[in-house]
């Protein structure tokens, strides 16, 4: 047995395996230019070291034809001939060896640049086009070898249509380039396929132009390196010694070396030059290298594979494997992982496609075989047919698996299972009816007392016809981590975060039951604070003297590893119950008595005076950067996918990164959707995380007041003051009047500035505000967006469809766009920005009551327009990542219409509630088809009724009082030195 060739064939099907479905999501593909240096450098040493090794390369290599046996012919039923030792071919001369030399390597370095550039810009890239590389190597091993043979078998006198016709097939000259363009065609498809649905990440007409081109060069400098390294490693061009294959090899080393030493230097040179502008080339994130090793290694060993391969079996074959391996794992992975609805799979053409690869591939080893008689040829193990038998049958199984059709709309569930959800949440909020049943409550949920002053506050709450008296879940769950530091530790770092004003957070100190704003505070932002001020002091008399941090920027600013945050909720777990739990074995349901129930006296003077400016800060400046990588993925713990995972394919939705929240195409659970652990995606597909305008943090847990936060930060909220002071707010006026819903104009409607982030190098082409803009104006007859919509085969049910945007933009009526300047950019972006997405004016922003859907998106941090919007007559579709104090309070599919930040079901969600009627090409067809799904006025009615309900009675400025009261109660006790012996008696 050929154990080399076995093996070789065994880590080449396993690396083509690992690699084709672990690319997408690899950490070595952030740093391409590092890693194409690393890998090439030691590859190529690895096939130095192997050229020295005669003995991997000693047995019967892969011999061409002769080009002197014109015809070879033997009769069907003649026994096989022994294989005839065939003329030796000419050799290359030395001259045309260093020819192919300086060219190969030359070619190499202009096609990492050309993927260097597509990279960049992936998200205009067509979906794996190298798979067609297989007709051209077919043309050349036809052109090179095999033009002038032609194989003749005698025919049978009792053989069928179907035999004479495979049994020319596979005598052709043309057998091969046959196969070649049958598996070409069919992986291509399977390609397209597995693809998936193009993200709403933008792709500008001119780009799209432009990577195409260089795409389909780089398939043909794929094509010419690919010949060129086949005559120098092949032993068509080295003769019969091993000596000569051996060099061939080292040759071949030397090659990828001085490739990897070119590119190198070149981008030495670029960080002398620049090193603003090279400083990249030497940073290394943590799971960098990590990845770096492992795909190393499997690039490395299936390289080797495939080198080996090369010589005993030649490039086409090689090639064919390789292909069809890639082919039927992509797919079959593909489909296995996407077996709903939602992502459509056309199943009829998954079918189609992977029988056709059952057919070149059983096409192909049938010329091989009769080929082998004629002569010295390496045939493949049969355990490599079975396992492609066995994939391509699997394929065709999970194949007829796929169904885009639903019986149900998903949003009848979510808006029945919400309403459920609403009752549920509303009746345990207030639970309690008397001031004893409140602490009873608040002791079993939150395991201690409640603070000094809790009659206080029941009785403040009470008299604001608060609808939520125990849930406050919110607030236990920012502070707990604070119970693991000092009273002492937390004052002063109060005041060290305070005192410095280049760290953007201001004081409000609390003294004899009143607060007033720190005269430190910037005047930019001195209204903020008041505002602040004044709602703490409609309860100020009932707080203990203390100082406030207030982040005054929109940006999150707290962002504790996960490791250490964990623990600090631990600990901060145990201190907080310590005092109930000794308690409750005798007396469970009853107060503490022995607790003290006011505050410590003589707390003013624990607190230092904030005025004295200082200069040392705890916070970094990571404005205008990615903070992705470093502060929300180390928030997330060890084993999820931010942590693990990189996703550069910016063009490809990541279905299985929206799974988790998601029922088809549809945001299913709010809450989750926030955390960016399951979600490696959003690093590109948000300001926050690309870039954003302001961002001072630190991974060290510090008390910041924040009015919003992204889901993994630990920052604490509290009621924003633009909405306390009312800075936008729901005023209709006869010449703004808000109808009735049904009276209202049927469209999608959105104003906004290029607020999210600041544009550097592009990156606004992922801002959601931006990525909206573009959804509802700019889509081209390329751009295919599903729909689900009724099924026109099958009556009653629903099925996604992928209908050509200005279809889209004919079907629906949207009024989505960016005013009055582009804000936020830098150098070429912002003519960038308004030459694609366009501008119009502003508007008065009562006029948003015309509409019946509103959309709002988060900015450089909260949304402040959701409120309002919630207390008109409209819907809110709501798209954040950005969470605030009343978040749990408010319930989607009942209050608002959720959207992922992705907006992959912007279009399927308006069909719904606007309902759409009319005629599009579907799935691609040339001939246009109904397009149909009725309006759910309804559903939409009663959604923009329970949203206006319920802010009007959970929302209202006396709950967020409410709510900052309660606050601030706990956060006083936090920060008293006796806070283990008080709480309320």
């Amino acid at each position: 047995m050929d154990w080399s060739l076995h093996l070789s064939l065994c880590l080449l099907l396993l690396g083509t395996s690992i690699i084709s479905t672990t690319i997408d999501k690899a950490y070595i593909v952030q740093l391409p230019i590092q890693s194409t240096v690393f890998v090439l450098c030691l590859l190529g040493v690895a096939l130095i070291t192997l050229g020295r090794k005669s003995s991997y390369l000693r047995p019967q290599a892969y011999e061409s034809l002769p080009l002197d046996d014109r015809d070879l012919s033997q009769s069907s039923r003649s026994s096989s001939p022994a294989p005839r030792k065939l003329p030796e071919r000419h050799t290359l001369s030395n001259r045309q060896l260093r020819a192919l030399f300086m060219f190969t390597i030359v070619g190499l370095v202009v096609r990492l640049d050309i993927s260097r550039r597509i990279f960049q810009q992936v998200q205009c890239a067509q979906s794996n086009i190298e798979v067609l590389i297989l007709p051209p190597l077919a043309g050349y091993d036809f052109w090179r070898h095999k033009r002038w043979i032609k194989i003749v078998e005698e025919s049978e006198p009792d053989e069928s249509a179907y035999e004479a016709l495979v049994r020319r097939l596979r005598g052709s000259r043309f057998r091969y380039v046959v196969s070649a363009l049958i598996l070409s065609y069919a992986s291509l498809q399977i390609a397209l396929i597995a693809s998936g649905t193009r993200s709403t990440y933008i792709c500008l007409t001119a780009e799209a132009r432009m990577i195409h081109s260089l795409q389909w060069v780089g398939l043909a400098l794929d094509y010419l390196i690919f010949i060129a390294v086949n005559e120098l490693i092949g032993k068509h061009s080295c003769g019969d010694s091993n000596g000569r294959i051996n060099r061939s090899i080292s040759i071949l080393g030397w090659i990828l070396v001085i490739t990897a030493i070119t590119i190198f230097m070149a981008c030495l040179v670029t960080f002398i030059l620049k090193p603003d502008n090279g400083a990249w080339f030497i940073s290394f994130p943590k799971p960098y290298l990590a990845s770096l090793i492992k795909y190393t290694i499997m690039l490395i060993a299936t390289v080797l594979s495939a080198c080996h391969l090369l010589q005993r079996v030649g490039a086409l074959e090689l090639t064919t494997i390789t292909v069809a391996t890639y082919t039927l794992v992509i797919g079959i992975t593909y489909m296995w992982r996407n077996s709903y609805p939602f992502p459509s799979i056309p199943s009829g053409a998954a079918f189609l496609s992977i029988f056709l690869i059952m057919v070149a591939m059983t096409t192909f080893s049938a010329a091989r075989t009769v080929e082998s008689r004629y002569r010295n040829h390496v045939l493949l193990p049969s355990w490599f047919h079975t396992l492609i038998m066995f994939g391509v049958l699997s394929g065709l199984i999970i194949s007829l698996r796929a169904s885009k059709r639903a019986a149900y709309h998903p949003i009848d569930l979510l808006i029945f299972q919400a309403k459920a959800q609403h009752e549920d949440w509303a009746k345990q909020a207030s639970v309690s009816q008397t001031l004893e049943e409140a602490i009873i409550e608040y002791r079993r949920r939150y395991r201690k007392n409640p603070p000094p002053g809790f009659d206080d506050w029941y009785n403040f709450a009470i008299s604001r016809s608060s609808a939520v008296i125990d849930d406050y879940d919110q607030i236990h769950n920012d502070l707990l981590p604070f119970w693991a530091m000092n009273p002492s530790d937390i004052r002063e770092l109060t005041w060290q975060i305070t005192s410095n004003p280049w760290n953007e957070i201001f004081a409000i100190n609390i003294r004899n039951g009143k607060a007033e704003v720190n005269p430190s505070v910037i005047p930019t932002h001195r209204w903020m604070l008041l505002g602040v001020a004044s709602m703490i002091n409609q309860f100020a008399q009932y707080l203990p003297d203390m100082d406030l941090a207030f982040n005054i920027n929109d940006e999150s600013r707290v962002a504790v590893p996960y490791e250490e945050l964990q623990q600090l909720r631990s600990k901060g777990k145990k201190a907080a119950e310590t005092s109930v739990e000794e308690e409750e074995e005798e007396n469970p349901w009853k107060v503490v008595t022995r607790s003290a129930s006011k505050f410590s006296q003589g707390r003013n003077q624990t607190w230092k005076p904030i005025g004295q400016e200082i200069t040392d800060t705890v916070f970094s400046d990571h404005s205008f950067h990615d903070t992705f990588s470093k502060y929300a993925r180390e928030s997330c713990p060890p084993n999820s996918r931010a942590r693990k995972e990189y996703r550069w394919d910016v063009g490809q939705l990541c279905t299985t990164c929206a799974h988790p929240h998601s029922l088809g195409q549809f945001l299913q659970n709010w809450t989750l959707a926030a955390s960016p652990c399951h979600q490696p995606d959003l690093a590109s597909l948000h300001g926050f995380f690309t870039s954003p305008a302001a961002f001072k943090t630190t991974q060290k847990l510090v008390p910041v007041f924040s009015q919003s936060k992204v889901g993994s930060y630990n920052d604490i909220l509290y009621p924003s003051a633009w909405n306390y002071l009312d800075k936008v707010k729901y005023a209709p006026t006869d010449a703004h009047p808000d109808r009735a819903y049904f009276d209202k104009q049927n469209t999608l409607f959105w104003r906004g500035a290029t607020s999210e982030g600041v544009s550097i190098d592009g990156t606004w082409r992922g801002m959601v505000r931006q990525r909206l803009v573009h959804l509802a104006n700019n889509l081209t007859s390329s751009d295919l967006i599903p729909l689900l919509i009724l099924s026109s085969s099958h009556h009653g049910k629903l099925s996604y469809h992928s209908i050509p945007g200005p279809a889209l933009q004919r079907l629906f009526s949207t009024d989505i766009h960016l005013a009055d300047h582009i804000a936020r950019c830098r150098a070429t972006d912002c003519q960038a920005e308004a030459s694609e997405l366009g501008l119009v004016p502003a508007i008065d922003f009562q006029d948003h009551w015309n509409y019946r859907y509103l959309f709002d998106l988060d900015g450089a941090g909260f949304s402040g327009r959701f409120l309002p919007f919630l207390r008109s007559n409209s819907i809110p579709f709501k798209s954040a990542l950005f969470r605030e104090w009343y978040d749990a309070r408010v319930t989607a599919w009942w209050h608002f219409v959720p959207q992922d930040v992705r907006l992959q079901g912007v279009h399927s969600t308006l069909a719904y509630f606007a309902g759409v009627e009319g005629s599009a090409r579907l799935d691609g067809g040339g001939a246009e088809r109904d397009v149909s799904l009725g309006a759910h006025v309804k559903e939409g009615e009663m959604i923009a009724e329970a949203g206006r309900e319920w802010a009007n009675k959970a929302l209202r400025k006396e709950d967020m009082e409410v709510y900052f009261f309660r606050l601030l109660l706990e956060w006083g006790r936090l920060t008293d030195d006796l806070r283990d012996q008080i709480g309320f008696h």
